[in-house]
Order: C-alpha cells, then structure tokens, then sequence
C-alpha cells in the first residue's frame, strides 16, 4: 500500500500538468481557428 499511494500522486500531478496543455490547445483552436501547436512545442522543451 505504502508503494501505490505515490505512483498514483505522481500519476495525478502528471495528468493535471499535461491537462493544461491540452485546455491551452483548446482555447487556441476555438478562438483563433487556427491549430497553433507551438505550445505543445514549447511544452516539450
């Protein structure tokens, strides 16, 4: 139990870091129209 409780933690943090990743894509594509991918570039680096 004591090995569980953080890889979910980390699974969590993980998902809620690339979640705003994805809402930054989002709301670029529904306002612009346009597919701006340059956050997900700078994401990576």
């Amino acid at each position: 139990m004591n090995t569980i409780l953080p890889l979910i933690q980390t699974a969590l943090e993980l998902g809620l870091i690339s979640s705003l990743t994805v809402l930054a894509l989002f709301l670029s594509y529904s306002m612009l129209n346009v597919c701006d991918l340059s956050t997900d570039g700078c994401f990576t680096l």
